[in-house]
């Protein structure tokens, strides 16, 4: 019998095209070593809570938890999913983390990962932190660069401007308004559920209790949020082609950084709910000032005149590459685990 895999944190459910690539990765490198995929506990749940999911969990061969953005600051939800580790250990089968970052948590989560029988990060800070808390890690790029990007036409000069959202709603409103100072386009990382009830949960998706005692805040925000729901497609080929024909973008997603590298989009940063903006930058060989673009409007007509510098080309090359052969090397190694 083909041995199986359950995966924990699928973050399918955020719909969002990033989350969606590093799921298709993770897919598809366990089905080429041979694992079958069982079973996934969507993110922001508590899998201990889910009896069918359960069930797969005790008959696989191996556990692997996608880490992604998941494990910052002691947030409950890290202490939820990395208590499967000893869930599995109890059960005398290998659970992995893989693709994670790893930021201001404590003493106390960090031990959860003794628990692991492999622990893989997917930024250079993030395992540093994770060793300095006396656990073994591994650095591979963020899965999200593993699949290719079918290729198409390299954007041409001039062409235009594009701006993001930030997990930040407040960023995301600083992002707007630069963005309509320049007139530039905008571009969805995110998409809407199907149905008649995706539109108002996208607005809401967009505000906090606190936005309603603020009204010109939180009409400001659902303005926002609805210009984002128009430049949103739920297809990530589509998100992908539109990224490729910008000349540059201005952005507070993580993903959209990494997937800039993919398509060959010149972009510049502000920070997210984290440093992993400023992790890819380094990592990646790219000038410090992409992590921390200046919201004025010279500042962001200056960062788009310079384009990627030809150090940055070849970095990008070298960094994509080694985060894709990478990752064959790290889920061949938990084919051997389970």
């Amino acid at each position: 019998m083909t041995p199986a895999a359950c995966i924990l944190n699928d973050t399918r459910v955020d719909r969002h095209h990033g989350c969606v690539r590093v799921m298709q990765a993770i897919e598809r490198l366990l089905e080429r070593n041979g694992l079958r995929v069982a079973a996934t506990a969507p993110a922001h749940r508590d899998w201990s809570q889910d009896a069918a999911f359960l069930r797969e969990l005790d008959a696989c061969s191996l556990v692997v938890v996608n880490g992604e953005g998941s494990l910052h600051h002691d947030r409950p939800e890290a202490e939820r999913l990395l208590a499967v580790g000893a869930y599995a250990r109890s059960r005398g089968k290998p659970a992995v983390l893989v693709n994670a970052g790893w930021e201001a948590n404590s003493p106390q989560l960090a031990a959860r990962l003794r628990d692991f029988a492999r622990v893989c990060a997917r930024d250079t800070r993030s395992a540093q932190r994770i060793r300095e808390a006396g656990i073994a890690c591994d650095v591979v790029g963020d899965l999200s660069l593993y699949l290719a990007v079918s290729p198409g036409p390299a954007a041409a000069p001039g062409a235009p401007l594009a701006f993001t959202d930030s997990v930040d709603r407040l960023k995301a409103l600083a992002l707007e308004r630069c963005r309509r100072t320049l007139d530039a386009s905008l571009l969805s990382i995110l998409f809407p559920a199907q149905g008649a009830g995706g539109y108002p949960r996208f607005l809401r998706e967009g505000i906090a209790a606190s936005d309603l005692r603020a009204p010109g805040r939180l009409a400001a925000l659902l303005r926002a949020r609805h210009a984002l729901w128009r430049a949103s497609s739920r297809r990530t080929d589509e998100f992908l082609a539109r990224l490729a024909g910008f000349g540059f973008v201005v952005s507070g997603r993580f993903h959209a950084c990494t997937l800039a590298l993919l398509t060959g989009t010149p972009f510049a940063a502000l920070a997210s709910n984290t440093a992993k903006i400023e992790s890819l930058v380094e990592d990646a060989g790219l000038e410090p000032w992409r992590a921390r673009i200046d919201l004025e409007k010279a500042a962001v007509t200056d960062a788009a005149r310079r384009g990627w510098s030809v150090a940055e080309r070849r970095a990008i090359d070298d960094y994509v590459a080694g985060a894709r052969s990478g990752a064959e090397r790290l889920f061949r190694e938990l084919k051997d685990l389970a």
